[in-house]
C-alpha cells in the first residue's frame, strides 16, 4: 500500500472544509453516516511471534485508517449539504467539483490493493464500490440544478452500496483466515482433496454448458424457432444434470457458505432457462385467434414471432456472473489444499493492510 495517499486525503479534506465555510454562511451539524461495521479483531488461532504480531497490528491500523478517511469524506459532505440552501449556485458547483476530485484519491487507494489469487475477488469488490461512488459524485457535479434532489439520492444509494461492499470484504477476509488457520490434520486434507476433485468436475461441466449455450445463441439468427427450441431442450436436460451434481457436492464447515451460494446460482440459472423455454414455446406455437364457428373468417393479424436470438440474450449477464462465482469458489478450494498456508495468510495480511 502507498501510505502517501493518507496525508494527501487529509490535507484535501481540511482545505475543502475551510473552503466550504467561506462559501456558505449556514452553520450545520454533521449528520450521522452509515459506516461499515468496525473490522473484527484479527487475532486468529495461530501462534504468532512478536515480530509477526506487530506486523498484523500494523496491518489492522492501516486498514482502519482507510475506512476512517472514507467516513470522514462522508461527514464533510453531509456537513456541507445541510447548509446548501444558503449557498450561491457558483459556490455549490465549486464545492461539488472539490468533492468529486477528492474522492478520486479513495478510488486510487482501492485500485492499489494487492491482487493475488487469494485477494483478487475482494479487491475487485472494493474497486467497483469506489468507482461507482466516484461516478455518482461526478454526475452530481456535472448535472446538479437548484431544487434537484434526485442526484443527491443517487449519491446516498451509492454510499450505502459502498458500506455494504466493505462489510462483505470484511466477512470474506474473516472467512478466508478461518479456512487457512484451521488445522484438521490429514483427514481434513484428504476430505479437501476429494472436494476439490468433485467441484472441478462440476465446474468443467458447467463451463462446457455455457460454451454450448453461447454457440446456440450465436447460431440462432440463421435457424428457425423450432430448430432453436429442439437444441435448447437438449441443453436444458444437460443443465439439469449439472444442478443435481451441485446439490450432491460434499460440504464441510469451511465450505458450507460457498456451496450454498453455488446451489443458489444453479437454481437461479435453472429458473431463467425454464423462462426462456416458455418464450421459445410461444415462438414455435403462437396462440390461435379463436375465431367463432360459422363466422366469416377474417384474416387475423399475424403475431410477430419472438426472435430466438434476442430471447436468449437474457442469459448473457447471468453466465458472466456464474463463471466469476465458479472462479472464486475454485480459488477458495485451492486454498484448502494449499501446502503453504502461511504464505497465503501473508497475502491476506498484505491485502488487509491495503
Amino acid at each position: 500500500m502507498k501510505k502517501r495517499f493518507i496525508p494527501l486525503i487529509s490535507l484535501l479534506l481540511g482545505l475543502l472544509s475551510l473552503a466550504l465555510l467561506m462559501a456558505c454562511d449556514g452553520k450545520a451539524e454533521p449528520q450521522p453516516t452509515t459506516s461499515p461495521t468496525d473490522p473484527a479483531s484479527d487475532q486468529g488461532a495461530m501462534a504468532l511471534s512478536g515480530d509477526s504480531l506487530r506486523v498484523v497490528n500494523d496491518f489492522t491500523d492501516q486498514r482502519q485508517n482507510i475506512y476512517e478517511e472514507w467516513d470522514q469524506f462522508h461527514v464533510d459532505f453531509d456537513t456541507w449539504r445541510t447548509g446548501l440552501t444558503s449557498c450561491e449556485r457558483s459556490s455549490v458547483q465549486a464545492s461539488l467539483q472539490e468533492f468529486a476530485s477528492s474522492f478520486g484519491d479513495v478510488t486510487a487507494l482501492a485500485m492499489d490493493l494487492p491482487r493475488t489469487a487469494s485477494t483478487r475477488g475482494m479487491a475487485d469488490t472494493l474497486i467497483e464500490a469506489a468507482e461507482e461512488e466516484e461516478r455518482a459524485f461526478r454526475q452530481l457535479r456535472d448535472q446538479w440544478q437548484p431544487g434537484n434532489t434526485s442526484l443527491f439520492e443517487l449519491v446516498e444509494e451509492q454510499r450505502s452500496d459502498s458500506a455494504r461492499a466493505q462489510r462483505d470484504v470484511e466477512d470474506s477476509l474473516s472467512e478466508l483466515r478461518g479456512m487457512m488457520q484451521s488445522d484438521g490434520g490429514p483427514d481434513q486434507m484428504e476430505a479437501a482433496q476429494e472436494l476439490s476433485v468433485a467441484f472441478n468436475a462440476v465446474m468443467a461441466d458447467w463451463n462446457r454448458f455455457h460454451a454450448d449455450f453461447t454457440s446456440l445463441h450465436q447460431a440462432a439468427g440463421g435457424m428457425t424457432a423450432a430448430q432453436v427450441f429442439d437444441q435448447f431442450e437438449a441443453l436444458l436436460a444437460q443443465f439439469s444434470l449439472i444442478a443435481d451434481a451441485v446439490s450432491r457436492l460434499p460440504s464441510s464447515d469451511a465450505t458450507e457458505g460457498m456451496f450454498a451460494t453455488l446451489q443458489e446460482a444453479a437454481e437461479t440459472e435453472f429458473g431463467t432457462l425454464n423462462s426462456l423455454r416458455n418464450t421459445l414455446i410461444e415462438a414455435v406455437s403462437p396462440p390461435s385467434t379463436g375465431a367463432l364457428e360459422g363466422a366469416t373468417p377474417e384474416a387475423p393479424p399475424t403475431p410477430a414471432p419472438v426472435p430466438p436470438g434476442p430471447a436468449l440474450d437474457a442469459m448473457t449477464p447471468l453466465i458472466q456472473d456464474v463463471e466469476a462465482l465458479l472462479e472464486q469458489v475454485s480459488g477458495r478450494i485451492s486454498m484448502l489444499i494449499d501446502e503453504d498456508p502461511e504464505g497465503t495468510l501473508a497475502e491476506l495480511d498484505n491485502f488487509d493492510s491495503a
